[in-house]
Order: C-alpha cells, then structure tokens, then sequence
C-alpha cells in the first residue's frame, strides 16, 4: 500500500465577531485556517482531508468549499 503524505490546507474560515462595530467587522481580516492531514479528493468543488489526532490516527473528514482554499502545501 502507497503512503500518502500529510498535506497542509490553507483556507478562510467563516468568524463572529462580537462586542464590535459594523465597521470594526468590515475592516477585520478574514481568518485564515491550517488543517494538517491527508487530502483524499479534491476537484473544482471541494477538498476533502483526513487529519488525524496527535497520535496519528484517523480523526475526522474535513469537506472544505474549494472557492474557500488558499493554498494546499
């Protein structure tokens, strides 16, 4: 069996923004999220990432909007 190698993904995750101005919301920067894992599909609509806990084992499936990835390194 061929080992897949652990991916970064790079992408902007929705936020709240409590105790702030409308403006204050507008002027702040868009989150940025890393999520480490296996990336086992990815097309013109989504990535899909295995990530794993600190042991290394499987933990959950991240179905991510590909119109919301920066960058997958």
């Amino acid at each position: 069996m061929k080992t897949k190698k652990v991916q970064t993904v790079l992408w902007l995750d929705a936020c709240t923004h409590s105790g702030v101005t409308f403006k204050e919301c507008l002027e702040d920067e868009p989150e940025i999220v890393e999520t480490y894992g296996i990336v086992v599909h990815n097309d013109k609509k989504y990535v899909i990432i295995m990530t794993h806990n600190s042991n290394g084992e499987h933990n959950d499936y991240l179905k991510i909007p590909k119109s919301l990835v920066r960058k997958i390194c």
